[in-house]
């Protein structure tokens, strides 16, 4: 095998440079782009959160409820969650979805509040087969760094009951640049998916049929 790789050499390097390549671009991405808050919280019974947060790209960051219908049917969870992008407006007579009261705050590691809001929540930002998203607060700005982030729901919401909630801080979903890493990370992907995936592909393919034809060549003379 030694022998093989040393008269390979230059096919093997260059496919060990594309696979490390490929392996450190994605280690890097998951690094850089994963959201820095996806935690649970109850809303039936008013819950809290509390943790520790690591943002890594100064960009425009949301706050976020994601809704996941549960043991509710589509619908009525959509319903729930509420049907029009605002409801800000709603009446008891005209009821187009359940508001979600909630306190939330980003400290610094010294305790100074940085960022926070205070209110009632409403309406669907975007949605799925059964998830569905409220968005809470947009365009949170804060330079790279560790924080304190904390959120309460201020009341009991048994209308929830069934549904299951994540408060999620990140980036927004849409494709907009926030500088050199977010550029890289979309031309970087396009690179890797239509040039570097297959040119590994060929060129695996080319190294084990030739370590198949060498095995196969040293057996006929054994």
């Amino acid at each position: 095998m030694k022998t093989f790789l040393i008269r390979q050499r230059r096919l093997t390097s260059v496919f060990a440079i594309l696979l490390g390549w490929l392996l450190g671009f994605e280690l890097w991405h998951r690094e850089t782009f994963t959201a820095p808050l996806k935690a649970p919280i109850a809303l039936s019974l008013a819950g809290k959160v509390e943790q520790d947060i690591r943002i890594r790209l100064e960009a425009p960051h949301e706050l976020r409820i994601d809704f996941s219908a549960g043991t509710r049917p589509r619908d009525e969870a959509m319903q729930l969650v509420g049907r029009t992008l605002s409801c800000g407006s709603k009446t008891p007579e005209n009821r187009c979805d359940v508001a979600v009261p909630l306190r939330w705050s980003l400290t610094d590691p010294s305790g100074k509040i940085l960022a926070s809001g205070e209110g009632e929540t409403h309406g669907i930002t975007s949605w799925g087969s059964t998830d569905f998203t409220r968005t809470v607060a947009r365009s949170i700005r804060l330079p790279v760094g560790r924080y304190r982030f904390s959120a309460s729901v201020l009341r009991d919401i048994p209308e929830f009951d069934g549904m299951i909630a994540h408060l999620s801080f990140g980036l927004p979903g849409l494709k907009t640049s926030y500088g050199w890493q977010s550029d890289l990370a979309f031309f970087g992907g396009l690179l890797n998916f239509f040039l570097i995936l297959p040119m590994i592909g060929s060129f695996g393919m080319i190294l084990l049929g030739q370590a198949v034809a060498d095995w196969a060549g040293k057996r006929r003379k054994s």
